[in-house]
């Protein structure tokens, strides 16, 4: 049977920039954020399988820095020198909505947002405002 040593890579997000921004053997992210509420539709179309349950506004902030051991094993496993022990932060708002899509039980969270990289964007190369959409709750 293999033997595995540690849980491999994980990724750690900081919305507005890109994946690979920084990278090493240490990493940390917060985020901030506030929720309001805009409708509660709870209703469908007709008889068409779309269903809108809820939507909300959130602004939000996010922070993260990765660091790295002193001699890693594999120096690929660190992010360049310009990058790495150096924080990357975000802000920016999206618009949540909870609907179920051709079913009519399940909905789904479609997240849909600006984030404006605030600290490190000339670094990790990030545009002044990055549009997103992802499924799921940000956290």
């Amino acid at each position: 049977a293999p033997v595995v040593v540690g849980e491999g890579r994980r990724t750690f997000s900081v919305r507005g920039f890109p994946a690979a921004s920084t990278y090493g053997t240490r990493a940390a992210t917060a985020s901030l954020e506030y929720r309001a509420p805009l409708v509660l539709a709870s209703r469908g179309i007709g008889l068409l399988p779309f269903f809108l349950d809820r939507s909300s506004l959130t602004l939000f902030g996010d922070y993260g820095i990765a660091t790295c051991a002193s001699d890693p094993l594999y120096r690929s496993t660190c992010a360049p020198s310009p990058r790495v022990g150096r924080p990357i932060a975000s802000a920016g708002a999206e618009l949540l909505l909870s609907a179920a899509i051709l079913e009519w039980d399940t909905p789904q969270t479609l997240r849909f947002g600006l984030a404006a990289p605030v600290v490190g964007r000339e670094r990790a190369g990030a545009k002044a405002v990055t549009p997103y959409l992802a499924f799921g709750f940000s956290f």
